[in-house]
C-alpha cells in the first residue's frame, strides 16, 4: 500500500482490512514453518505470534495514520 493519506473513510477501512489479511496470511505461513520444523510447542507459537503482532502495530499495519 502506498503511504499516502486516504481520501475517504472507506479507503482507510479497505486498507486496514487488506493489512489485517496480510497479517493473517503471514501468521499462517509462520505456523506452517513451526509445525514443519517441529517447533510447535505453545510457548514457541505464542512467542512467534507476539513478534508478528508487535511488528504489525509498531509499523501501524502499513497504514498512513
Amino acid at each position: 500500500m502506498q503511504n499516502r493519506h486516504p481520501n475517504t473513510g472507506e479507503e482507510l477501512m479497505v486498507g486496514f482490512f487488506d493489512s489485517v489479511t496480510e497479517l493473517i496470511d503471514e501468521y499462517k505461513e509462520v505456523m506452517k514453518h513451526y509445525k514443519k520444523t517441529k517447533q510447535d510447542s505453545d510457548p514457541e507459537k505464542l512467542h512467534a505470534t507476539l513478534r508478528l503482532l508487535q511488528r504489525y502495530f509498531n509499523t501501524r499495519g502499513g497504514l498512513p495514520v
